[in-house]
C-alpha cells in the first residue's frame, strides 16, 4: 500500500488533501452523563486494533491537557477527597494501537454525590427566647458540601459550616412547619425534611381570690394548688416544712421542689437539672444559679443546668446547688458507677484496616450495590472500590446478629487497586460466612503483587462446602485437617516473619501452621481483592460482616480477645 500523504498526527490520516478519521475509537467506561465521582474507576475500550500502550490526562476546562504522574493502567481511580485528582477538572484516556494515539472523549470529575446518614431530629423553641442554633452537617455524609434551606420567616443557615439560626423573638408561634434542607456539591444534593415548632412560654399566675383555691387565706397561711404540668400538687409548706404565708414570703422566695437530676451516671454522660419550685412575693428576683458539687465539694466551672461527668466523677457522688433570690436547696444525688474497661480492637497496636459492613456510613452504594467500602481506621488506606456494577456486591440484603452484611454473589468482588498497603508480617481476620464453593481457587481475601502473593481460598469444593486454605508463594500452604463449613466463622491468617511462622485459625482454634515464611510480602502491592482470588477470576458466594488487619503478628493474648470480641459482636458460635 502507498502510504505517501497520511498523517497521524493527532489521530487523523490525510490522503491527497482529504482528512480521513482514526483507525480506531476509545470510549471511557465508569462515566455517566459526561461525569465520574470521587472513588470511580475507570477503564476503556477501543473499537478496534490491540492497545500498545496508554496514558491518562487532566485539564482544568479549556486548559492545557497534562498527563497525570503515574498513571498508565488500563484503570484510574479517582481521588478527588485525597486530593490526587482536582475536582471539576476533566480527565481523558489516550490509547496507542499500531503506533496511532487516539484519545477518548473527556468526563468531568467530581466529588461523590452526598447522602443522608443521620435521621433527623425535630426542632421545638419557646417563643421569644432569643437566637437558637442547631447544626446540620451531622445528617449528611460527603466532600465539598453547602448548604441551604426553604425560606421560613426568622430562620437562616450558613451555606459554609451547616449551622441553622433561628429567631424565636421574629418567629411566629407554629407547630410542625416542615423545613427543607438541601445539601449539595459538584457529584450532585441530597436533602432532609424535619418540623420546627414555636411554641408559647408555659406560664401561670399565683394569685389571691376570694372563695378560689388557687392560693387560699387560711389563719395567715397559704395554700398553693397547681393543677397542670411537672408540678401538679397541693403546697402548703416549704421543702423544710415551713408554712407557706405572707409574713415568709416578704424575707425571701420558699422552695416548694428542690430541683431534680436525671441522666445516665457513668463516664462521659451528661446530667441535667430540672429547676425547682419556687414561690416569692413581689418582683421576679432573678434567674436562679447553678453549682455542681462532687462528694459535696464544689466542682469549678460547673455552673449550668448540665453537666458531663468526667474521669474525676467516677466513684463519686454528683448533686446540684440551686440558688434563688439568696435561698440555696440541694438536689437529689447521683452516684456514678466505677466503669469497668472493655475491649475494642483498637487497644491492640498496629490496627491498620477496619472494614465494618455494619457502619452504614462507610458503605458508598447505588441503590443496594456497594460502589466503595471506606477502612474505618483511615478512610483514605485500602478503601475497597467496585470494578464495575456488574461485580459490584450488595448491602443490607442479609444481617447476622441484627447487623447488616455485605453480600457477594460468586461473581462480586470489591479491590484495592493502585496505592494499596500491606504488611512483611501481619494479622488477617474476617468475620463471614462462605455460601457456596464451587473451585479449590474461590476466595475469600487475596493479595497480589511483589514477591509472594497470597489467597485465602477453600482448596477442596464438595459439595459447594467451603473447606480453607492459605495459598502462598511465600511460605507452604496451609491446608487445616477440619472443614470450616458453610457456617458464620471468624477466620484468622497470622504470618511473621520474623520468626518464619505462618498460621491460620478459626473461632479461636489453631487450625494449621507452617515455619518457612521467609518470602515478605510487599508493602505496597498491586492489588488487595476481597471475595476472590489474586487473578479476580474465582470468586467465593459469601456474606461478610467485618475484615480487621493488623500490621503486626498480634500475641496469642490479643488474637483470643479478637475472636471473643468478634464472635460476640457477630454472634458467631
Amino acid at each position: 500500500m502507498n502510504t505517501a500523504g497520511f498523517n497521524g498526527i493527532g489521530g487523523l490520516r490525510r490522503r491527497k488533501g482529504v482528512r480521513v478519521g482514526p483507525s480506531f475509537t476509545v470510549s471511557l467506561i465508569g462515566a455517566s452523563n459526561g461525569q465520574a465521582e470521587d472513588g470511580t474507576t475507570l477503564s476503556f475500550a477501543i473499537s478496534a486494533g490491540v492497545v500498545d500502550a496508554q496514558r491518562w490526562q487532566t485539564s482544568l476546562a479549556g486548559g492545557v491537557w497534562t498527563d497525570i504522574p503515574n498513571a498508565t493502567g488500563i484503570n484510574e481511580t479517582l481521588d478527588v477527597s485525597g486530593g490526587t485528582h482536582t475536582e471539576g477538572a476533566l480527565i481523558r484516556v489516550g490509547v496507542t494501537s499500531a503506533g496511532e494515539e487516539v484519545f477518548s472523549m473527556p468526563v468531568q470529575m467530581t466529588y461523590a454525590r452526598p447522602f443522608v446518614i443521620q435521621a433527623t431530629v425535630d426542632q421545638a423553641y419557646t417563643k421569644d427566647t432569643g437566637v437558637q442554633v442547631f447544626d446540620v452537617v451531622p445528617f449528611f455524609s460527603g466532600e465539598g458540601l453547602t448548604y441551604s434551606i426553604s425560606v421560613l420567616a426568622g430562620v437562616e443557615i450558613d451555606p459554609i459550616n451547616g449551622v441553622v439560626t433561628l429567631d424565636t423573638d421574629v418567629m411566629a408561634v407554629q407547630t410542625d412547619t416542615a423545613l427543607i434542607v438541601a445539601t449539595s456539591n459538584s457529584g450532585g444534593d441530597a436533602t432532609i425534611e424535619l418540623s420546627v415548632s414555636i411554641q408559647e412560654a408555659e406560664t401561670f399566675s399565683l394569685t389571691i381570690q376570694d372563695g378560689e383555691p388557687v392560693i387560699t387565706a387560711d389563719g395567715g397561711d397559704l395554700t398553693v394548688t397547681i393543677t397542670e404540668g411537672i408540678f401538679t400538687g397541693t403546697y402548703s409548706t416549704d421543702i423544710d416544712s415551713v408554712p407557706i404565708s405572707v409574713g415568709q414570703l416578704s424575707t425571701g422566695a420558699m422552695a416548694l421542689v428542690t430541683p431534680v437530676l436525671s441522666g445516665m451516671a457513668t463516664v462521659g454522660e451528661t446530667l441535667t437539672a430540672a429547676p425547682g419550685l419556687w414561690l416569692y412575693g413581689g418582683s421576679a428576683p432573678g434567674a436562679p444559679t447553678y453549682q455542681w458539687e462532687r462528694d459535696g465539694v464544689v466542682i469549678s466551672g460547673a455552673s449550668g443546668v448540665t453537666y458531663t461527668l468526667g474521669a474525676a466523677d467516677e466513684g463519686t457522688n454528683i448533686a446540684v446547688v440551686e440558688t434563688f433570690d439568696a435561698v440555696s436547696v440541694t438536689s437529689n444525688s447521683i452516684d456514678v458507677a466505677v466503669s469497668s474497661p472493655s475491649f475494642t480492637p483498637s487497644d491492640i497496636a498496629g490496627l491498620a484496616d477496619d472494614f465494618d459492613a455494619a457502619a452504614s456510613a462507610t458503605i458508598t452504594a447505588d441503590g443496594d450495590g456497594v460502589v466503595s467500602w471506606a477502612n474505618i481506621v483511615d478512610p483514605a488506606l485500602n478503601r475497597l472500590d467496585r470494578f464495575n456494577t456488574a461485580t459490584a456486591p450488595t448491602t443490607g440484603a442479609v444481617t447476622q446478629n441484627g447487623l447488616n452484611t455485605v453480600s457477594f454473589d460468586g461473581a462480586e468482588y470489591l479491590m484495592k487497586g493502585s496505592g494499596a498497603e500491606f504488611s512483611e508480617s501481619g494479622t488477617i481476620i474476617i468475620a463471614f460466612r462462605p455460601n457456596n464453593a464451587d473451585n479449590a481457587f474461590d476466595s475469600i481475601y487475596s493479595v497480589f503483587g511483589g514477591a509472594a502473593t497470597f489467597q485465602i481460598d477453600s482448596n477442596d469444593t464438595t459439595n459447594g462446602v467451603y473447606y480453607g486454605r492459605v495459598n502462598s508463594s511465600g511460605h507452604g500452604a496451609l491446608n487445616p485437617d477440619i472443614v470450616i463449613g458453610n457456617n458464620w466463622v471468624v477466620m484468622a491468617y497470622r504470618f511473621d516473619v520474623a520468626t518464619s511462622v505462618a498460621s491460620l485459625w478459626a473461632n479461636g482454634a489453631k487450625l494449621s501452621e507452617v515455619t518457612n515464611y521467609n518470602t515478605a510480602y510487599s508493602m505496597a502491592p498491586s492489588r488487595i481483592i476481597v471475595g476472590s482470588n489474586r487473578g479476580r477470576t474465582q470468586h467465593l458466594a459469601c456474606d461478610i460482616g467485618q475484615i480487621w488487619r493488623f500490621e503486626t503478628a498480634i500475641t496469642d493474648t490479643d488474637l483470643a480477645n479478637m475472636f471473643s470480641y468478634a464472635q460476640e459482636r457477630w454472634g458467631i458460635v
